[in-house]
Formats: C-alpha cells, sequence, structure tokens
C-alpha cells in the first residue's frame, strides 16, 4: 500500500486498471495517507474506470469495539469529512464524485469515476 501510496501515475493507459476497490484503508488512515491514497487511485484507473472507497459510517458503527479490538486507530469521518477532504486536497477536475449511502448500514461509498474524453 505504501507504494502504491507513492507510486506516479503510470506512464502507459494500457497498465490502469478498470476498477478499484477500497475497504478496511480509509478508516484508519490519517488524513494526509488518506488523500494520497485516493489521488493514485483516481489518477490511475483508466478512462473509464472506477474506484470505490468504502469508510464505516459513524452514525451507525460502534468503532469503540473496533479500537479495543484492533491495534490500529479508527479515525472517525462522516460524509461531509470526507467530501470536505476531497473537495479540499485532492485535484478531482474530470472526475464525478459520488457518495452512495445505503440506509441503515454501517458503511457508505465513494465512487470515483473519470469524464470520458
Amino acid at each position: 500500500v505504501i507504494i502504491f501510496l507513492k507510486k506516479n501515475k503510470s506512464t502507459s493507459e494500457d497498465n490502469f486498471p478498470d476498477f478499484m476497490y477500497c475497504i478496511g484503508l480509509a478508516d484508519y488512515f490519517p488524513d494526509s495517507l488518506l488523500v494520497s491514497l485516493i489521488q493514485n487511485a483516481v489518477d490511475n484507473i483508466n478512462g473509464s474506470g472506477v474506484f470505490i472507497l468504502a469508510h464505516k459510517n459513524t452514525k451507525l458503527f460502534n468503532f469503540a469495539i473496533s479500537d479495543w479490538a484492533a491495534d490500529w486507530k479508527f479515525i472517525p469521518r462522516d460524509i461531509d469529512d470526507l467530501s470536505n477532504l476531497i473537495n479540499t486536497y485532492t485535484d478531482m477536475k474530470d472526475v464525478k464524485v459520488e457518495f452512495l449511502n445505503p440506509k441503515d448500514l454501517p458503511i457508505f461509498f465513494i465512487k470515483f469515476s473519470k469524464n470520458k474524453r
């Protein structure tokens, strides 16, 4: 993961994946690493590709249990927190960003898809 966070954009779109899905990392990464993960993932999907990021919904998820059971410290964020983080610290021009919030589930999703050129 750390290598991916530092990876520069591939020079050949043939190497770009069509789909990337991330669950579990966003909940524990500090803002600076999460921003790098998001930006590099979006930069490295192909022109019609999709990156989906999952995050626990702090309104419906009891993160105290996860903190007790795991060595990693859960970083509580809600949809507004992630939206502000993405809008402030990433370059999402030519990228459609959708927040998908299934009702009554302790997780929400952010779908990034490049606008076709």
